[in-house]
């Protein structure tokens, strides 16, 4: 009893960690080129907010081109996107919904509207 006991207590004790999906501070970078234009997006995961009682995240968009046609740089703010996530899955926020951005647990024939 006395070893059952035990390991009941050690395993009430051990931490647990979950990954948090878009810390704040979080970046991702997505290079494009098409013949004589060339840039970047960059999304930036800026802060926490609370959309319909969810817990989600505010990503800033940036992008970057240059133009080799004309020499020039354009430098452009995209604005935000509000996401969230549960389990296996990323939802984006748009018009008022949630709408299903990715789906890690998804099998082969699944399929969902992407805004």
């Amino acid at each position: 009893m006395k070893k059952i006991l035990s390991i009941l207590l050690v395993a009430m004790c051990i931490n647990v960690y979950s990954q948090d999906f878009a810390p704040i501070g979080a970046q991702w970078h997505y290079t494009f080129s098409n013949f004589y234009y060339f840039g970047y997006v960059e999304i930036t995961s800026v802060k926490d907010t609370l959309v319909a009682d969810y817990e989600c995240k505010k990503l800033h968009k940036y992008r970057e081109t240059y133009n080799y046609l004309v020499f020039e740089h354009l430098y452009e703010d995209l604005g935000d996107e509000i996401i969230r996530s549960d389990d296996d899955k990323v939802y984006i926020y748009r018009n008022g919904l949630f709408y299903t951005l990715y789906d890690f647990s998804a099998q082969t024939g699944d399929i969902w509207n992407v805004p």
